[in-house]
């Protein structure tokens, strides 16, 4: 990297360069829109708003993440012409290129960084023109451009008031347009304290007044009216998407405002939705704080899952040769932000008196940013990782390279420090490979077996007692007074389908859930995996058994805009000198639903009765695929409301063709979030 004191090269090869990106972006979206940012989620729209009074009511009101400039942004837009461009259309293109455009500026003056960036921001724009249509959140675009934007002004900062004044109005509408910004708030304010020259009044002041008056004030008016630290009620929520195994808080009752048309989303801008966030933040929080390991491990999943190269959004599945390349590349950028930011804290923390000159370059402070929102994103949100590296790609682009040594070295130890740092960066590339490859989920396929033997006496004749229990919504801090508790509402039942069993996992000594549960109970296990991560049987079905299982074969379920993570598990078992065939499935709660849900239907029909279908199926008895089900003649269905994000809803099936029912029941192990559900039933004659 060129010193302070060397001469800088022309700016004629940025310059050419990014001329050159800037055309090639903006012909590739030419075309392209966004989603209106006051219609995020749906509920209003501009056209609702007649005059001046409903717009301040609006903001007056406003309690959720709609980004209160881009609001009124697009307000005054449609005041002046009618329509609701501006926003949604012509800011959009010109954030989502010019995001890429000031990564390469910030590659001066780096020949090599602005080799490696040009190809990453060639790739990635034209990766976000195909991914983000299926979800085109405006402010995915416009807050990179904003970020980049204070970094690349942050370097005129100290010799200008007015760069000192820009700069602190970008951070301040960054901070309005994502609200865990403010989470990162921090951070981009080190460059600021560790600058000498920023620190001075003619500087400080200039930056510190767009932050004060546009951020500050609409924090302080949100705490005031609304008692929200956040800009957001709804950030509860989205992190219980990030933490699925934290048993659902008890709620408050929420209010539902009249809807603006009738084709619109329920509102949540209410009261009880602050509330009802808050309580699940915490909720959440202290599990992370009761789990601290169980807890790390999820936060590595999660990190994982970011940067792996999803692409799937919204059930859209992108293909192209531009999305292969995507997804073996992106990954790389990503985790050299990690390693960046993790070499950074290390330098701090050896040598503490070069923190200043660490924290006050812009380059490392862009690797610290986005180090922290790849982590941030990742632990507070789930569902749309493909979006999320959206608003990521251009800080990946612009290839920051850590820069903690400030000392000047004899010019000998230049070619062994050349080559130090070659064999860093191929051991770094072998690490992040291997690191990938291990968190990408893969389907386990096919199998078929025979057995077990049965274990346990029968005392009842024909009847048949069967069970159904979701184990990985289950917390297991303490793993043998999980299995004892879970024992414990196993006792008397013959057969058991357990849905989303933990694996035995690598560089653990603990066998996988079931056969935990399988030694407890004095049965046997069949392990059904559905995904091998991390070179190991990561997730799956399982049958706990005390009668005879004569055959059985796993099939996994297709997942077409989901990860592999579903399977049936198929097994026949000799009872009172029948055959019972059972179908154990756990079903997508998403996308692929419905297509998991009628082939499981349809196998379970064409299984000889009597014959069981159970499992998690994600589904209530309006569906249409469980209408027709249950409309059949000799078809029984035992269920039980369960609490989820939407309200209590049937999730747990067990569903019985050939079968005199006799009783069902339901029994809590305390370690679940699920109720284990019980049937018994008797063969028909």
């Amino acid at each position: 990297m060129i010193g302070a004191d060397e001469p800088r090269p022309p700016v004629l090869a940025w310059f050419v360069c990014a001329a050159l990106l800037a055309g090639f972006g903006l012909w590739l979206f030419r075309d392209a829109a966004a989603w209106s940012s006051i219609g995020w989620m749906y509920i209003y729209q501009v056209q609702d708003f007649a005059g001046w009074a409903a717009i301040l009511e609006f903001f007056r009101d406003l309690r959720i993440a709609i980004p209160p400039w881009l609001a009124a942004l697009e307000f005054i837009d449609y005041a002046l012409t009618g329509t609701n461009d501006w926003v949604p259309v012509y800011l959009y293109r010109a954030s989502m290129v010019g995001a890429f455009v000031l990564a390469l500026a910030l590659t001066y003056p780096s020949f090599r960084r602005l080799a490696l960036s040009v190809p990453l921001a060639i790739l990635f724009l034209a990766a976000a023109r195909l991914i983000h249509p299926a979800g085109p959140n405006v402010y995915d675009a416009v807050y990179p451009l904003l970020l980049l934007g204070y970094f690349l002004v942050l370097r005129a900062a100290p010799g200008s008031g007015l760069a000192a004044l820009a700069a602190g109005l970008l951070l301040a509408l960054a901070e309005l347009t994502r609200p865990f910004v403010l989470l990162l708030l921090p951070i981009l304010l080190l460059g600021v304290a560790a600058n000498p020259a920023l620190r001075r009044a003619s500087r400080l002041l200039p930056f510190l007044l767009p932050l004060v008056v546009l951020s500050g004030g609409w924090h302080a008016y949100q705490f005031r009216a609304h008692g929200q630290v956040f800009w957001s009620n709804h950030g509860g929520y989205n992190l219980q998407r990030a933490w699925p195994m934290v048993e659902m808080p008890p709620l408050v009752p929420e209010t539902v405002p009249p809807k603006r048309a009738p084709d619109r989303m329920e509102s949540f801008n209410t009261p009880e939705h602050v509330e009802n966030s808050r309580r699940l933040q915490q909720a959440i929080l202290g599990h992370i704080v009761a789990h601290p390991l169980a807890s790390a491990m999820h936060a590595l999943e999660r990190v994982s899952a970011l940067v792996s190269g999803e692409v799937v959004l919204h059930g859209e599945v992108p293909s192209s040769p531009v999305i292969a390349a995507y997804q073996v590349v992106v990954k790389y950028p990503a985790l050299w932000m990690l390693l960046g930011a993790l070499t950074i804290a290390i330098a701090i923390v050896v040598h503490p008196r070069r923190a200043g000159r660490i924290l006050a370059d812009d380059g490392n402070l862009l690797i610290l940013a986005t180090a922290a929102t790849i982590a941030i994103v990742a632990l507070t949100e789930a569902g749309e990782e493909a979006r999320f590296m959206i608003a990521l790609l251009p800080a990946l682009a612009a290839v920051p390279m850590p820069r903690v040594d400030f000392t000047s070295r004899p010019a000998r130890h230049g070619a062994a420090a050349r080559r130090l740092a070659v064999a860093a960066a191929v051991m770094a590339v072998i690490g992040i490979e291997i690191f990938a490859q291990g968190a990408v989920r893969r389907s386990t396929g096919f199998a078929e077996g025979t057995g077990p033997a049965a274990t346990q006496a029968r005392a009842e004749g024909d009847q048949l007692r069967l069970g159904l229990l979701h184990v990985r919504g289950g917390r297991w801090p303490d793993r043998d007074q999980a299995v004892a508790a879970i024992g414990r509402c196993l006792q008397g039942l013959d057969i058991i389908g357990l849905n989303g069993v933990n694996g035995r996992h690598l560089l653990s000594s603990q066998p996988d859930q079931a056969t935990l549960l399988a030694r407890a109970s004095g049965r046997a296990a069949i392990f059904a995996p559905t995904e091998r991560r991390w070179w190991s049987d990561w997730y799956g079905n399982a049958l706990l058994t005390g009668v005879a299982v004569t055959s059985w074969k796993r099939e996994p379920l297709p997942a077409p805009r989901t990860p592999p993570r579903r399977n049936m598990l198929i097994a026949t078992i000799e009872t009172g000198g029948r055959a019972v065939n059972l179908l154990l499935t756990q079903v997508d709660f998403g996308y692929d639903n419905r297509l998991q849900l009628d082939l499981a239907i349809e196998r379970f029909l064409r299984l000889p009765p009597p014959a069981v279908l159970m499992g998690e199926l994600n589904t209530t008895r309006d569906a249409p695929a469980m209408q027709a089900l249950l409309a059949r003649r000799g078809v029984d269905a035992f269920t039980v409301n369960l609490p989820s994000p939407v309200g209590p809803r049937p999730i747990d099936w067990i569903i019985t063709r050939g079968f005199e029912p006799i009783s069902g029941e339901t029994c809590d192990t305390g370690v679940s979030d699920h109720l284990l559900l019980s049937v018994r039933l008797r063969p028909s004659p």
